[in-house]
């Protein structure tokens, strides 16, 4: 299919950024929805392919389909324009993060300061640190190879004066008996509650789970995976040989705060139905 010139760069750009998170690349492919409705007004055949072709390019990211697919989907409907609806979504994942964040502070509560430990480099995570810092006294992050995402969240927080210490993924044992809790993002939330984050992410709430400490996992309600949908998990490597992704069960001590708050079984049945339906209305068609 033949797009206009700036909506074919950004899918470009989706199908090969590998630094961007989820919430990011999902941004993006609102971005290309914009773009492409202020140049056709209202072509619902093309929208509908490019919907398609959206979802497709990174399987692995759930918040791409769920976004697009609720935007199109409402527009599908007639319920207002595309542009409106990719204008509206995208200022939903951008508040989402705010949310987030105040929901971490009330875990935080009236605690003085605390030390936390982290893996990879989410943006959930980044934000909920960054608005409470006035509660948390040091910050480590596991270096997350082989992809060394953690480097990149230690130079952010430090850049906002906040104390953070980047320490070798093997060390996060030792490091768990030093901090107060555990804050890790993700990319999926599955219907049972488990998780997909980045690879390491398993090995450390196990560990937490082990020693007791709780660990909180932060992630926007539009990450909750579609029911019935199949995920493929990216990998570092083209001999698909290193895993970027693993996957954390439940049971390690984690609760999912989210940008509705804490997200129980419950939640995530109702959300993974509603995105199923959205994703059904454009795939069906």
């Amino acid at each position: 299919m033949s797009y206009p010139s700036q909506v074919r760069k950004i899918l470009e750009d989706i199908k090969n950024d590998r630094i961007s998170g989820s919430t990011s690349l999902a941004l993006k492919g609102l971005e290309a929805l914009k773009v492409f409705a202020k140049q056709y007004t209202d072509d619902r055949n093309t929208a509908l392919l490019l919907a398609k072709e959206l979802v497709s390019l990174r399987p692995t990211f759930v918040a791409i389909t769920n976004v697009i697919s609720e935007a199109v989907s409402s527009y599908l409907s007639g319920s207002s324009s595309l542009l409106d609806e990719a204008e509206r979504l995208q200022n939903k994942v951008i508040d989402a993060k705010s949310k987030i964040a105040y929901e971490f502070s009330k875990v935080l509560g009236r605690r003085e300061k605390v030390s936390v430990l982290t893996i990879s480099n989410s943006s959930s995570v980044s934000k909920a640190i960054k608005d409470n810092s006035d509660r948390i006294s040091s910050v480590f992050v596991c270096e997350s190879r082989p992809g060394g995402e953690g480097e990149m969240l230690v130079e952010e927080l430090n850049s906002s004066h906040i104390r953070s210490y980047l320490i070798p993924d093997l060390a996060a044992e030792s490091m768990i008996k030093q901090v107060d809790f555990i804050v890790i993002g993700s990319d999926v939330i599955y219907e049972d509650g488990s998780i997909v984050n980045k690879l390491g992410s398993s090995t450390l709430t196990k560990l937490a789970s082990l020693d007791g400490k709780r660990v909180y996992v932060l992630a926007e309600s539009f990450k909750v995976c579609p029911k019935g949908h199949s995920i493929t998990l990216e990998f570092y490597d083209k001999d698909k040989a290193i895993p970027m992704f693993d996957i954390t069960p439940l049971t390690y001590s984690q609760v999912i705060l989210s940008d509705k708050g804490i997200l129980g079984k419950k939640d995530i049945a109702s959300l993974a139905k509603r995105y199923a339906s959205y994703l059904a209305n454009i795939m069906n068609r």
